[in-house]
């Protein structure tokens, strides 16, 4: 994201190498690193071993939305 300005439009966060980005305007994104990014995710998955946690997510749009998948590996 562009920084210097002014006004705060998201934040973007990294929790143990897992990339997060929050965006709270409609912003153009090109060349800000996010424009490869999953845009309204249905849920994150965690899973390890036999366990899963999943985050579900709610999109008042009517739209289909891709799970992000979060494997750790023993």
């Amino acid at each position: 994201m562009r920084t210097g300005g002014d006004e705060i439009m998201g934040i973007t966060l990294d929790i143990q190498g897992l990339e997060f980005a929050l965006l709270a305007t409609d912003h153009d994104i090109n060349g800000t690193g996010l424009d490869k990014a999953l845009y309204r995710p249905g849920a994150f998955v965690f899973r390890m071993g036999a366990t899963t946690h999943r985050i579900q997510l709610s999109w008042e749009d009517g739209l289909s939305h891709e799970d992000v998948i979060i494997t750790w590996k023993r």
